[in-house]
């Protein structure tokens, strides 16, 4: 999605958050991702900060604000594998990049 972006003009970052107890599956997320992986730690707890789950989605503006937060399994389906979810969640990134 990044790319698809990025090709339409729309610059965003992406990154990946690491659960802190996830330090020895790093490797399988590598494998599976492009994106840069931060990994949390006992000391930051990115992850308590938002009350996270696996699979759980934040967007923020450009201004560094959380715009919207998407708990996997909540209305908004997380699941990017599905066409129909990945194009929604395009548009909530799009649109995340008008916010301020």
């Amino acid at each position: 999605m990044q790319k698809e972006l990025k090709a339409a003009g729309i610059d965003v970052p992406f990154v990946v958050v690491n659960v802190v107890s996830g330090t020895d599956s790093q490797a399988n997320l590598i494998d599976v991702c492009d994106l840069p992986l931060l990994q949390d730690t006992d000391a930051v707890k990115a992850w308590d900060v938002h009350g996270a789950a696996k699979d759980d989605v934040a967007i923020y503006t450009a201004q560094g604000k959380l715009w919207q937060w998407f708990p996997f399994g909540g209305v908004f389906d997380t699941n990017f594998g599905n066409d129909a979810n990945y194009s929604a969640f395009k548009a909530k990134v799009v649109e995340a990049t008008q916010a301020k």
